[in-house]
Protein backbone atom coordinates (compact mmCIF):
# COMPACT_ATOMS: atom_id res chain seq x y z
CA UNK A 1 0.00 0.00 0.00
CA UNK A 2 3.06 2.70 0.80
CA UNK A 3 4.82 1.72 -2.37
CA UNK A 4 1.25 2.13 -4.34
CA UNK A 5 0.91 5.03 -2.77
CA UNK A 6 4.25 6.96 -3.44
CA UNK A 7 4.57 5.13 -6.98
CA UNK A 8 6.35 8.00 -8.58
CA UNK A 9 9.09 7.70 -6.18
CA UNK A 10 9.44 3.87 -6.43
CA UNK A 11 9.44 3.73 -10.22
CA UNK A 12 13.12 4.76 -10.31
CA UNK A 13 14.30 2.25 -7.33
CA UNK A 14 12.01 -0.50 -7.56
CA UNK A 15 14.02 -3.31 -5.76
CA UNK A 16 13.75 -0.62 -2.44
CA UNK A 17 9.69 -1.49 -2.85
CA UNK A 18 11.01 -4.76 -1.15
CA UNK A 19 12.15 -3.40 1.85
CA UNK A 20 9.74 -4.48 4.17
CA UNK A 21 11.64 -4.32 7.41
CA UNK A 22 11.37 -0.90 7.04
CA UNK A 23 8.98 1.17 8.63
CA UNK A 24 6.13 3.49 6.59
CA UNK A 25 4.43 -0.11 5.42
CA UNK A 26 0.76 -0.72 6.08
CA UNK A 27 0.81 -4.08 7.61
CA UNK A 28 -2.63 -4.63 7.04
CA UNK A 29 -2.15 -3.96 2.87
CA UNK A 30 -0.38 -7.33 2.91
CA UNK A 31 -3.05 -9.15 4.93
CA UNK A 32 -5.77 -7.74 2.45
CA UNK A 33 -3.68 -8.64 -0.76
CA UNK A 34 -2.81 -12.53 1.33
CA UNK A 35 -6.70 -13.05 1.93
CA UNK A 36 -7.30 -12.16 -1.94
CA UNK A 37 -4.47 -14.51 -3.20
CA UNK A 38 -6.04 -16.91 -1.16
CA UNK A 39 -9.42 -16.64 -2.35
CA UNK A 40 -8.37 -16.43 -5.90
CA UNK A 41 -6.15 -19.62 -5.49
CA UNK A 42 -9.09 -21.42 -3.83
CA UNK A 43 -11.30 -20.61 -7.02
CA UNK A 44 -9.06 -21.19 -9.46
CA UNK A 45 -8.53 -24.68 -7.46
CA UNK A 46 -4.83 -24.35 -6.96
CA UNK A 47 -4.93 -25.39 -3.32
CA UNK A 48 -6.18 -28.87 -1.96
CA UNK A 49 -8.43 -29.23 1.24
CA UNK A 50 -5.24 -30.38 3.21
CA UNK A 51 -3.51 -27.16 2.05
CA UNK A 52 -6.56 -24.75 3.15
CA UNK A 53 -6.90 -26.99 6.42
CA UNK A 54 -3.46 -26.11 7.27
CA UNK A 55 -3.97 -22.51 5.88
CA UNK A 56 -6.73 -21.86 8.64
CA UNK A 57 -5.00 -23.62 11.10
CA UNK A 58 -2.38 -21.13 11.03
CA UNK A 59 -3.96 -17.89 9.49
CA UNK A 60 -6.86 -17.95 11.48
CA UNK A 61 -5.16 -17.28 14.91
CA UNK A 62 -2.99 -14.96 13.22
CA UNK A 63 -5.71 -12.84 11.41
CA UNK A 64 -7.03 -12.97 15.21
CA UNK A 65 -3.66 -11.45 16.37
CA UNK A 66 -3.94 -9.02 13.79
CA UNK A 67 -7.29 -7.63 14.79
CA UNK A 68 -6.71 -7.87 18.39
CA UNK A 69 -3.90 -5.84 18.17
CA UNK A 70 -5.66 -3.04 15.74
CA UNK A 71 -8.17 -2.92 18.09
CA UNK A 72 -5.56 -2.58 21.21
CA UNK A 73 -2.19 -2.05 20.67
CA UNK A 74 -2.65 -0.07 17.18
CA UNK A 75 -2.81 3.60 19.35
CA UNK A 76 -1.00 6.19 18.16
CA UNK A 77 1.65 8.52 19.24
CA UNK A 78 0.10 12.13 20.26
CA UNK A 79 2.61 13.04 17.57
CA UNK A 80 0.72 11.18 14.74
CA UNK A 81 -2.55 12.88 16.43
CA UNK A 82 -2.32 16.21 14.74
CA UNK A 83 -5.40 17.92 13.24
CA UNK A 84 -6.44 21.41 12.03
CA UNK A 85 -6.18 23.84 14.93
CA UNK A 86 -3.64 21.14 16.80
CA UNK A 87 -0.53 22.84 18.55
CA UNK A 88 3.27 22.17 18.22
CA UNK A 89 3.77 19.30 20.61
CA UNK A 90 6.55 19.85 22.82
CA UNK A 91 8.65 16.45 22.16
CA UNK A 92 12.36 16.48 22.76
CA UNK A 93 14.22 16.39 20.31
CA UNK A 94 18.04 16.17 19.60
CA UNK A 95 20.08 18.13 16.96
CA UNK A 96 22.71 16.46 14.70
CA UNK A 97 25.58 17.90 16.81
CA UNK A 98 23.72 16.60 20.43
CA UNK A 99 21.57 19.40 21.46
CA UNK A 100 18.48 19.39 23.00
CA UNK A 101 15.76 20.63 20.71
CA UNK A 102 12.19 21.30 21.07
CA UNK A 103 9.21 22.11 18.49
CA UNK A 104 7.41 24.51 21.15
CA UNK A 105 10.21 26.78 20.35
CA UNK A 106 9.29 27.34 16.65
CA UNK A 107 6.11 28.95 18.28
CA UNK A 108 5.51 32.99 17.05
CA UNK A 109 5.74 32.33 13.51
CA UNK A 110 4.50 29.91 10.50
CA UNK A 111 6.27 26.73 10.94
CA UNK A 112 6.79 23.18 8.85
CA UNK A 113 7.45 20.10 10.39
CA UNK A 114 8.83 17.84 8.20
CA UNK A 115 9.39 14.18 9.42
CA UNK A 116 11.32 11.84 7.71
CA UNK A 117 14.12 9.02 7.29
CA UNK A 118 17.01 8.14 5.25
CA UNK A 119 14.91 4.89 3.89
CA UNK A 120 12.21 7.17 2.47
CA UNK A 121 12.34 7.56 -0.89
CA UNK A 122 9.48 10.10 -1.30
CA UNK A 123 11.27 12.23 1.52
CA UNK A 124 14.35 11.76 -0.84
CA UNK A 125 12.45 13.46 -4.02
CA UNK A 126 11.06 16.56 -1.57
CA UNK A 127 14.18 17.31 0.73
CA UNK A 128 15.77 19.32 -2.34
CA UNK A 129 13.01 21.42 -2.79
CA UNK A 130 12.60 22.28 1.12
CA UNK A 131 15.50 23.14 1.12
CA UNK A 132 15.31 25.31 -1.70
CA UNK A 133 12.18 26.86 -0.56
CA UNK A 134 13.88 27.56 2.63
CA UNK A 135 17.25 29.19 1.53
CA UNK A 136 15.02 31.58 -0.52
CA UNK A 137 12.38 32.59 1.54
CA UNK A 138 11.99 30.08 4.85
CA UNK A 139 14.56 32.38 6.94
CA UNK A 140 12.59 35.50 7.31
CA UNK A 141 8.97 34.01 6.13
CA UNK A 142 8.70 30.82 8.28
CA UNK A 143 10.81 27.88 10.44
CA UNK A 144 11.52 24.61 8.52
CA UNK A 145 12.66 21.55 10.78
CA UNK A 146 13.20 18.12 9.62
CA UNK A 147 13.30 15.49 12.13
CA UNK A 148 14.18 12.11 11.02
CA UNK A 149 12.67 8.94 12.38
CA UNK A 150 14.68 7.45 15.24
CA UNK A 151 17.55 6.88 12.88
CA UNK A 152 21.28 7.32 14.73
CA UNK A 153 22.51 10.24 13.89
CA UNK A 154 25.48 8.80 12.49
CA UNK A 155 23.43 7.69 9.82
CA UNK A 156 21.48 10.83 9.34
CA UNK A 157 25.09 12.65 9.26
CA UNK A 158 25.73 10.38 6.29
CA UNK A 159 23.14 10.91 4.72
CA UNK A 160 23.01 14.63 5.27
CA UNK A 161 26.90 14.88 3.80
CA UNK A 162 25.94 13.20 0.70
CA UNK A 163 22.45 15.28 0.20
CA UNK A 164 22.94 18.45 2.55
CA UNK A 165 19.98 20.55 3.50
CA UNK A 166 19.83 24.41 3.90
CA UNK A 167 17.28 23.73 6.73
CA UNK A 168 17.82 22.60 10.37
CA UNK A 169 17.47 18.44 10.77
CA UNK A 170 17.03 16.84 14.29
CA UNK A 171 16.66 13.50 15.10
CA UNK A 172 13.88 11.46 17.61
CA UNK A 173 15.65 9.25 19.36
CA UNK A 174 12.78 8.38 21.09
CA UNK A 175 10.46 7.30 17.73
CA UNK A 176 7.90 9.52 18.65
CA UNK A 177 6.61 9.48 14.98
CA UNK A 178 6.01 6.58 13.36
CA UNK A 179 5.44 7.68 9.47
CA UNK A 180 6.92 10.71 7.76
CA UNK A 181 4.82 13.19 7.39
CA UNK A 182 4.72 17.01 6.34
CA UNK A 183 2.69 19.53 9.12
CA UNK A 184 2.55 23.40 8.67
CA UNK A 185 1.83 25.31 12.27
CA UNK A 186 0.45 28.72 11.57
CA UNK A 187 2.04 31.41 14.10
CA UNK A 188 -0.14 30.79 16.72
CA UNK A 189 1.83 27.11 16.88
Amino acid sequence: VYVAQNFQAYRDHFLSAFYVWQTGYAVWGGFVFALGYLGWATWRRRLALPELRLIGAIGMPLSAFYIASLATLGRFAAADQLRIGSQLPHYGFVTIDGRQANLATLRGGPAVVNIWATWCLPCREEMPLLSRTYAKDGRKDFALVGVDLAEPASRVQAFLGQRPVSYPIWTDPAGSRKSPSTTLFEHTG
